[in-house]
């Protein structure tokens, strides 16, 4: 049987629900990683919100019937063995701080993509509620990329010394 709209919504929809429990996994490896104050700050306040994104997949992807597809992401698969590789060069807590805050809002962007695609999907497919619980999941991302990109100008300043890195 040929794949149809519906039947690919389902598919992405699963696709990003794996996604998003790789990104709570990589939120709660980068908040142990980091030292700043304000940018530990920041992950820890986005692990609440990722959970209620992952139960709110959970129930678009139950919605349609339950989940289809690979049972990884390559995506967040790739980010996190890039994250890996990095950590793997061992540098200095700067750095790590300065990565993981460019990585976080990589992710953000990523999702905000993400879910602009599923919404219109569901749109096209008619799916009102389903619109709502991805609304809401942009929303949150939309807002965490907005905090990070408001505060990376200062931290980056902070953690990196205005180009000179320290050691």
């Amino acid at each position: 049987m040929a794949m149809n709209l519906r039947d690919y919504f389902q598919l992405r929809c699963s696709e990003m629900l794996i996604a998003e429990r790789d990104i709570l996994k990589m939120n709660q490896l980068m908040t142990q990683e980091v030292q700043h104050s304000r940018l530990k700050e920041m992950f820890q306040r986005h692990a609440d919100p990722t959970k209620q994104q992952i139960e709110n997949l959970e129930r678009v992807v139950d919605r349609l019937g339950g989940p289809i597809g690979p049972s990884e992401n390559p995506v967040t698969q790739g980010m996190m063995r890039a994250h890996q590789m990095f950590m793997e060069t061992n540098p200095p807590q700067n750095l790590i701080d300065i990565h993981n805050a460019l990585e976080g809002d990589k992710v953000e962007h990523l999702e905000l993509v993400s879910y602009q695609g599923l919404i219109a999907l569901a749109q096209q497919l008619g799916e009102q509620e389903l619109v709502q619980l991805l609304q809401e999941n942009r929303t949150g991302e939309d807002q965490m990329r907005s905090r990070l990109e408001s505060d990376l100008p200062s931290l980056l300043s902070e953690l990196g010394g205005h180009g000179r890195m320290a050691a």
